[in-house]
């Protein structure tokens, strides 16, 4: 459990923080390539912002209970 959630904090944390400063300053592009652009950064943004929320979840259960029961079903 340590392990995945120092794993979190070096890979998807950064990705995130690197995600939204892009989103931030393509926001304003007019040029289709860059409105085309920030919607797939967003789109991605997204699916990061979700992957942290189940991240997040399974971390704060007790224990990681729920956690150990998810890795034994995929199993």
């Amino acid at each position: 459990m340590k392990i995945a959630v120092m794993r979190k904090q070096k890979e998807l944390d950064p990705v995130m923080d690197i995600l939204r400063e892009i989103s931030k300053n393509t926001e304003k592009d007019k040029t289709p390539e860059g409105k085309e652009f920030h919607k797939t950064v967003k789109d991605i943004q997204v699916l990061t912002d979700q992957l942290e929320t189940i991240a997040n979840k399974l971390f704060n259960t007790s224990g990681g209970d729920l956690l150990l029961k998810l890795i034994k079903l995929m199993m």
